[in-house]
């Protein structure tokens, strides 16, 4: 028994959508030459050093203090969250609105059994919109 699919990529209403399958190659060798490892990964130091860097610029921004006038490459871009507690609920809220979103239109979808990649699209652009706007006003 086949399966009919209209041009649009939409799936006929009369029939099951085919379940996609994933396939692997065999196997893969990777090697890391020793002597070049120390300049590819980051060590446990780094992490440390990282952590502690942005501590120091959570602390700068949680005391209005920014940006220090000492250095004009500083950010804060990706720390907003830690700015207060509100701004990090508010963001994860966002966060979790857009996931719900997009899984909502994927169900949708399935019941439909449609696929429709401007759908999802739309769903995104409205939930990011905000994120959008910000990165902007920061740039």
């Amino acid at each position: 028994h086949s399966k009919k699919r209209k041009s649009s990529h939409h799936f006929s209403h009369k029939h099951k959508v085919a379940k996609r399958r994933v396939s692997f190659a065999p196997t893969l060798d990777i090697s890391v030459v020793p002597k070049h490892h120390e300049e590819t990964w980051y060590t446990i130091e780094d992490y440390m050093e990282f952590e502690q860097s942005v501590r120091h610029t959570i602390h700068i921004i949680r005391n209005a203090t920014f940006p220090p006038p000492e250095s004009a490459h500083f950010t804060k871009r990706g720390l907003e969250k830690y700015e207060s507690w509100q701004k990090h609920q508010t963001k994860k809220n966002r966060e979790q609105k857009h996931v719900l979103a997009v899984l909502r239109e994927q169900e949708r979808q399935r019941a439909l059994g449609v696929r429709n990649v401007k759908a999802f699209r739309a769903v995104c652009k409205e939930y990011s919109h905000h994120s959008m706007q910000v990165a902007l006003e920061q740039a």
